[in-house]
Formats: C-alpha cells, sequence, structure tokens
C-alpha cells in the first residue's frame, strides 16, 4: 500500500467499501499503514507467543494469548470504521444533512 500505491479492498478495506470514493488518499495511506503494521507484528508476537506455550506444555495460558488477539483485533476493527467515517464519501457524516 505504501510503496506501490495499491489499497487492497479485502485486505486493507472492508468489502462494503469503494476504494474510488475516498476523499483523501494520501491521508488514508498514512493513517491506515501505521495501524496495520501495528496489528500485523502483534499478531506475529501472539502466535509466536502461542507457539511456544503449546510446545512447553503451558495450552492452558493460550486461551489468554486468544483474548489477547481478540481484544487487538476488536481494536483494529474499531480503528477502521472511525477511518472509513473521515475518508470515504460513503460515510460522511449523514445525520449533518
Amino acid at each position: 500500500m505504501k510503496f506501490n500505491d495499491i489499497i487492497r479492498v479485502g485486505v486493507i478495506l472492508p468489502p462494503s467499501v469503494n476504494e474510488k470514493m475516498l476523499l483523501d488518499r494520501e491521508g488514508f495511506k498514512k493513517y491506515a499503514f501505521p495501524r496495520h503494521l501495528a496489528e500485523g507484528v502483534i499478531m506475529v508476537f501472539l502466535g509466536m507467543a502461542g507457539i511456544l506455550l503449546d510446545l512447553n506444555g503451558l495450552g492452558l495460558y493460550h486461551a489468554f494469548v486468544y483474548l489477547v488477539v481478540l481484544a487487538v483485533w476488536l481494536i483494529f476493527y474499531l480503528s477502521v470504521e472511525r477511518g472509513k467515517k473521515k475518508f470515504y464519501k460513503q460515510f460522511d457524516n449523514k445525520k449533518k444533512k
């Protein structure tokens, strides 16, 4: 997204959003890139922690890793929803009319 100017619908954006309706493409990339990068790094570390817990016979603690993954995913989802309202025409404050 940052290097080749491609915003993937279904990966970076939810399928319900049309990429062509962006109000500020560069602003969206600056908004979304650090959030996606942070989510990816966190998920990789949590995945490695889960594998290490399973390998060491501490599978019971793996449930806590799942709770943290759920919390990270929820925070990411809410961040994307906030970004949709900020950068897309179709979500641009319909109640102001």
